[in-house]
């Protein structure tokens, strides 16, 4: 928006020739800015101006700067006038410029005649409004043609004589008497500035109220028309006011030295701008529309860092709805918007270096809050919503190509629990974590790269029943199933097809073993102990057939499967192995022992030796032996089967 101050004045420039003549010259002074600051300032440059002398309506044109304006419409040709701070200075009619054409008198002879005025700074003319009325001053132009001297003061009628009939600079004070002439004796606006000699009226020439408002043209009086310090505060109206229905008001205030524009107040604007020691707007409050706030810093950029508004549509905000807004910004651009919305509550945008936005927090998106967290390029890579299914609050982390790969759910159903979902990069299930809402309890599910079911882990198979895992093939069936409480308060079941055990190779049941004055240790041999149902004791005569089972873990060889019965005669300390290889104390005191010999107890305690006698080994074999020794006592693999 470009403002323009124009203070009119016409002059009568040089001694007119015989016959009354006097120069067609209009004398046109006014001041530019552009956004709040002065054209040409600090250092002058030159703008280009086009003029035309129109109607009130602005429906006809009396002349144009090069005669091309009709009916108001702009000048095809431009002058080029040097503007300095703001100011400017030309005279209208001056055929020595470029593109002036000649003032005629016969312009004023037309009721009103009115400036209007069209400027280019360099983006292209504008024109500047309203248009600008010329007072009666320039109808001084016009002359009649009456010899000089022959028209004396009886010749005129009282009240004949106007301000445009005497000539500048001819009444100073020393003329008037002391109080002699009030405002009734003033037409309005019948005296101009340029009737006055320079300081020629001062305060105690003018009778008090003798001059009001009504007897001052408009712009009739400027800033060097007046003294300095001679306008006090007694001399000002309580309440002051500027502008008329013709022309907006507006105060300018300046440094001590006059050089530097420090506040200026725009009528037509609805603005205060308040510039630094350097000419730049430094701060700005406006309110044409809505109230708003610009801070400035003081670089040569003059940037906009801070604005404050109460109201503003701005299409980055994403919405076009009234409400406040701060917004923060550097040099580079915006950094911080915090914005109200009627219709989506509040929200904070923190911007990345490149603008982008980093993160946006929105007071009701859908009804609740929500939180996105963007990536380098602005999209969105996390979000926190206060309400997604049911009533619960939902996180989402999405990969760089925007598929959601992990969610988190406070409610996976309205009256369901928590979930945590894990995506693969194509968008497939992999696993899944939350409350069964069915049975209740936890539920842990993993997916195969089909985003089929692969294993299914239940804190509570069915209502008041144990834990639950499921395993299945890559078609979905179901193969193995361990079951914590198979059946409500059943015992637990492993179901399978096959089971392979790479821990150990035999198959063994815990028993209770009797010292018997010999501790039990692994690769004994035991037999049943008569004195003690269900448990056993070390063997301690040869061909005992109440031998049962060597005692597992012998020579680094371990039980495979072991068996019992918690809190019953079918369970014990000592895993004892009942079918299967494992190793056995043995002597070569009946012979030394080959594989494929029978085993059977000996005299030594725990220790067995090679069958001899078949028929006294009858119920009495505890296996057969895979492994050989010579002599003296050792260990030997046995394969056990009680014979």
């Amino acid at each position: 928006m470009k403002r323009l101050l124009l203070l009119i004045v016409v002059s009568l420039l040089g001694p007119g020739p015989a016959g009354g003549q006097v120069p067609q010259l209009l004398s046109l002074q006014g001041r530019i800015s552009v956004n709040g600051t002065n054209f040409g300032s600090p250092a002058a440059r030159e703008g280009a101006f086009k003029f035309a002398l129109v109607n009130q309506a602005g429906t006809v044109s009396h002349w144009s700067n090069d005669e091309t304006s009709a009916a108001g419409s702009e000048p095809a040709s431009s002058v080029r006038i040097t503007v300095s701070n703001g100011h400017y200075s030309v005279l209208l009619g001056d055929a020595t410029l470029p593109n002036m054409a000649v003032l005629s008198a016969a312009v004023f002879t037309n009721e009103e005649v009115y400036v209007r005025t069209w400027f280019d700074g360099g983006n292209g003319f504008e024109r500047l409004v309203p248009d600008r009325r010329i007072a009666a001053v320039g109808y001084a132009m016009m002359a009649a043609e009456v010899e000089d001297g022959s028209i004396t003061t009886a010749k005129l009628v009282n009240g004949a004589v106007t301000g445009s009939k005497i000539a500048p600079d001819t009444v100073d004070g020393s003329h008037v008497v002391d109080e002699s002439i009030s405002s009734l004796d003033l037409s309005p606006d019948s005296v101009g500035r340029v009737h006055l000699v320079g300081g020629a009226v001062g305060s105690d020439e003018v009778a008090p109220e003798a001059i009001g408002s009504s007897e001052v043209a408009d712009g009739a009086i400027r800033n060097e028309d007046v003294e300095d310090n001679t306008i006090t505060g007694e001399k000002l109206a309580d309440v002051l006011e500027l502008g008329s229905i013709d022309a907006d008001g507006a105060l300018t205030l300046w440094n001590q030295g006059g050089d530097v524009e420090t506040i200026e107040l725009l009528g037509g604007a609805s603005r205060i701008t308040a510039y630094g020691s350097d000419g730049q707007v430094q701060a700005q409050l406006d309110g044409p529309n809505w109230g708003r706030l610009q801070l400035y810093d003081n670089t040569p950029q003059n940037n906009n860092l801070v604005t404050l508004a109460g109201h503003e549509r701005i299409p980055i905000l994403g919405s076009d709805v009234p409400g406040g807004v701060l917004r923060l910004s550097t040099a580079a651009g915006v950094r911080s918007e915090l914005k109200a919305s009627e219709t989506g509550g509040g929200y904070l945008r923190l911007h990345q270096n490149d603008e982008e936005i980093g993160v946006q927090l929105e007071g009701d998106n859908g009804g609740a809050g929500f939180i996105s967290v963007r990536d380098s390029g602005g999209n969105s890579r996390i979000t926190l919503d206060g309400e997604s299914t049911g009533t619960g609050g939902q996180i989402s982390v999405l990969d760089d190509d925007g598929t959601q790969t992990i969610e988190l759910l406070g409610a996976e159903t309205a009256t369901g629990g928590g979930r945590i979902r894990v995506r693969s990069a194509v968008g497939t299930n992999a696993a899944e974590l939350s409350e069964d809402p069915t049975e209740g309890g936890g539920e842990l599910l993993l997916y195969n790269a089909e985003g089929q079911r692969a294993v299914v882990i239940e804190a509570q198979e069915v209502a008041s029943n144990g834990s639950q895992i499921n395993l299945y093939d890559n078609a979905g069936n179901k193969t193995m199933e361990l079951d914590a409480e198979y059946g409500q308060g059943g015992p637990s079941r492993v179901t399978t097809g096959t089971v392979e055990i790479t821990g150990g190779s035999d198959l063994s049941e815990q028993f209770e073993v009797s010292s018997s004055g010999l501790e039990p240790e692994p690769g004994m041999i035991v037999c049943i102990d008569p004195s003690a149902p269900g448990q056993l004791k070390p063997s301690s005569k040869a061909y005992d057939r109440t031998v049962a089972g060597i005692i597992s873990g012998a020579g680094g060889v371990r039980t495979g499967l072991l068996m019992g019965q918690r809190d019953s005669l079918a369970d014990g300390a000592f895993p004892i192995a009942l079918t299967g290889r494992v190793y056995c104390r043995v002597e070569a005191s009946n012979g030394a022992i080959e594989p494929g010999d029978l085993i059977t107890t000996s005299g030594t305690p725990g220790f067995g030796m090679k069958v001899t006698d078949y028929d006294q080994a009858r119920g009495a074999i505890i296996g057969k032996a895979m492994t050989r020794l010579g002599e003296g006592q050792g260990l030997v693999l046995v394969l056990v089967s009680l014979q």
